[in-house]
Order: structure tokens, then sequence, then C-alpha cells
């Protein structure tokens, strides 16, 4: 049972596009970002077609921050990044990646944990006033309940849409653990202090092709987007988001050293 949770889990955030590669989400009840707003914003791509695959984070020139399934079972040389740009019809810049990095602990049958991963790109971003680095929180930094936060992303608008072509970003109310363990006990799905629960009761949210953007708190990334249950922001499960201040080590080590 843990596999087929797992593997339910994990493609109601991405969604087949292309029978043999995409995975795709969007921003439910959202509106429009502006350009340049998110210029840490990027969308991971099949290099091949140019489906939008998962989102991403930009953190420094070489490298992004998304969700351990989006990587995971893939080549570096699957890929391409699309940065500095809101309209996907018009990609302002375009990279390629050189290296995919998933932690050890991140396993595809229990695929809500450890969901993050790092992807190096073959050339430096060149950063401007749309393409830029995330401002990441320090370690085992904290998000207090209630606390407003933004989610941008190229997912669906709604569950039987298609992904969108424009960046758009909602807001929704980070959440205790204990509310997200009520409200997907019968998952059987027992959080831990590595995730951040968000939710709306107004059905806005993540939807399939968000995974591996960002949870923003006052201009700090805080999270990558991970899952929700089916049902894109469907108003009885939360958004489930990996809490970055639990990985700067995971982060630095492999940055620093890539």
């Amino acid at each position: 049972m843990a596999f087929s949770w797992a593997f339910l889990l994990y493609v109601l955030l991405v969604i087949q596009g292309s029978q043999a590669f995409s995975r795709q989400k969007r921003i439910v009840k959202g509106v429009d970002a502006k350009l340049g707003e998110f210029p840490y914003q990027v969308s991971i791509q099949n290099a091949d077609s140019n489906y939008h695959h998962c989102g991403g984070i930009i953190i420094d020139q070489y490298h992004v921050l998304t969700a351990g399934h989006c990587l995971d079972g893939f080549l570096a040389e699957d890929f391409q990044v699309i940065s500095g740009t809101t309209d996907l019809r018009k990609p302002t810049f375009k990279n390629y990646a050189a290296e995919i990095h998933v932690p050890k602990t991140y396993d595809q049958q229990d695929s809500w944990k450890d969901d993050i991963a790092i992807l190096k790109v073959s050339q430096p971003f060149i950063f401007n006033d749309l393409v830029g680095p995330a401002y990441l929180p320090r370690k085992n930094e904290e998000v207090r309940a209630s606390t407003p936060a933004t989610v941008p992303g190229f997912g669906r608008t709604s569950e039987h849409d298609q992904t969108s072509k424009v960046l758009k970003k909602t807001t929704i109310n980070i959440e205790d653990l204990s509310f997200c363990n009520e409200q997907y006990k019968k998952s059987k799905l027992n959080f831990r202090d590595t995730q951040i629960c968000a939710y709306s009761s107004e059905h806005k949210g993540i939807c399939k092709g968000d995974s591996g953007g960002p949870l923003i708190v006052s201009g700090k990334v805080v999270g990558i987007t991970s899952f929700t249950n089916a049902g894109c922001a469907d108003s009885s499960y939360p958004s489930v988001f990996t809490k970055i201040s639990k990985y700067i080590d995971w982060i630095n080590s492999y940055v620093q050293n890539s």
C-alpha cells in the first residue's frame, strides 16, 4: 500500500502531458504574476518537446531547487530550464541541465518524504531584473501558522484544464502540521517537521504542474511545492511543501562541491 499511495500522490502534482515524460500542474484561482515578480521561478521542461514538467527555484548561478519526484529516475539530458519569463510562449532565457542531485533518503515508494532535488545547469544564469536567486531561510528556521504565503506556478488552473502558459500566483495560509495530519488521516500519512502544510478554504492552491515551485513568505522562499490530494485545491485537503530550512546543510554540501 505504501507504493500505491506514494504513486497516487506523486501523480497528483505531476500528471503526464506526454505519455513518456511530462508531469504537470497549475495554480487554482490565481492571478497573473507580473514580469520580474518572481525572478527565481523557472520552468523545467522536456528538452525534446518543450513540455512544462515542473517548476524550480534558482538559488545561485548554476543551481535550481525543485521537488525530488520531478527529477528522480530521469537523466540531466532530459531537461531544459526556462527562466526570466511569465509567458512560456515567449521563453526569454533557455539553459540545459548538466547534473541532477536527489537525496539518498528519497524513495519513489514514499515520494512525499524528502521531496527535494537540485538541478545544475550547463551555463550560468545571467542575473538581471528578470532572473535572480531566491532568498532562502536560515537552517531550521520556522514559519508560524496562520501566516499568509504566496505560491506561483505554471500548473493547471483547474483539475481538468491544461497547464498554463502564463505564470499564475495565489495566496494560501500556513497551517500547523497537526491540522495536516488530521485532514490526511484516512491516507495514513504522518507528516514531519521537514514539511510545511498550507491551506485555503476558498479552493485556492496548487494543482498538477506546480511541483517544484516556491512557497513564499515575506519575500523568502520557505518551501518547495510537493503534493496535494485528489482534486486541485480541494477545500478538504491542504497543500504540502518541503521545508527548505531543514535541508540547508544538504543544499550547501552539494552546491559547494559541484
